[in-house]
């Protein structure tokens, strides 16, 4: 059983991708679980995940796909400033985060504004011969 707010991480394939559990739940082998407590904020552990996936290809055992036992996914450093300092600097990513959203999100409805006033102004061929 893994907690709320553990770090789930894939050992398996694509090496590397993290995600905060959002509910208690149950994984298989494929995934690890970095259950943080009272000296890592569950945010920072994360991004220093993140931050270490070339690490991480560099000790997966190479077959058909790559995989990284328990043993190794243990062994991936992560540097732990005081839990105040890691707290700023997950806060500090976390609305990096929401703004790179923010800007995806508008920058779509612009592509999808700009896709219609070109269909507006260059109405389809067939709708010319029409």
């Amino acid at each position: 059983m893994v907690p709320k707010n553990s770090i789930i991480i894939s050992c398996t394939g694509e090496l590397g991708l993290v995600a905060i559990a959002g509910i208690d739940l149950i994984i298989n082998q494929q995934l690890h679980a970095f259950i943080s407590n009272d000296n890592i904020d569950f945010r920072f552990l994360l991004y220093s995940l993140t931050m270490q996936k070339p690490y991480m290809e560099k000790i997966a055992t190479k077959t058909a796909v790559p995989y990284m036992s328990k043993d190794s996914c243990n062994s991936i450093p992560i540097i732990m400033p005081g839990i105040l300092e890691q707290q700023k600097i997950a806060a500090c990513l976390s609305s990096l985060d929401e703004l790179i959203t923010a800007q995806s999100q508008k920058l779509e409805a612009l592509k999808t504004h700009k896709k219609g006033l070109m269909q507006q102004l260059f109405p389809a061929v067939d709708e010319v011969n029409a």
